[in-house]
């Protein structure tokens, strides 16, 4: 604070804002937020994440039997939706629409190059800009490739 500008108290102290966990109130607010852990199963998101989870796992034995490429891409694609908030919500929506896309790349060849360059281009940028772009040359590629 020499040159006037005033820093948070986080940067002074060195580590992120939230309770410190060596004190009785710090300890006693993350022993509350573990005991929620228990209600987790009930939320619509847990709901919905093992459905979805449920359905990723049931493509495996007829996508193996067809194409073992893309059945390793698949295996890979769950590594799209990842973290928290904006970041897990723009995952969910790449995963929901390489998913949207397989059935009729499943029939192509090629299909595991498609969804691997998909999957990268899903994980390359915040903005969406080269998923999107990807998907359009995915979605063109799907009626020329035989």
């Amino acid at each position: 604070m020499a040159d006037g500008k005033r820093t948070p108290d986080h940067e002074s102290e060195g580590g992120p804002p939230g309770p410190k966990d060596t004190s009785l109130r710090g300890f006693l607010q993350l022993y509350v937020l573990a005991g929620l852990r228990r209600w987790r199963w009930t939320s619509l998101r847990f709901q919905d994440d093992h459905r979805r989870i449920g359905e990723w796992l049931a493509l495996f034995p007829g996508v193996a039997s067809e194409d073992y490429g893309l059945a390793l891409e698949l295996a890979e694609l769950p590594r799209v939706v990842k973290g928290y908030g904006d970041t897990h919500h723009r995952g969910r929506r790449s995963f929901d629409e390489i998913m949207r896309v397989l059935p009729t790349l499943r029939q192509k060849q090629g299909a595991s190059a498609v969804v691997r360059s998909l999957r990268a281009a899903a994980m390359a940028d915040e903005s969406g800009q080269w998923f999107a772009e990807a998907l359009k040359f995915a979605e063109a590629l799907k009626d020329v490739i035989a």
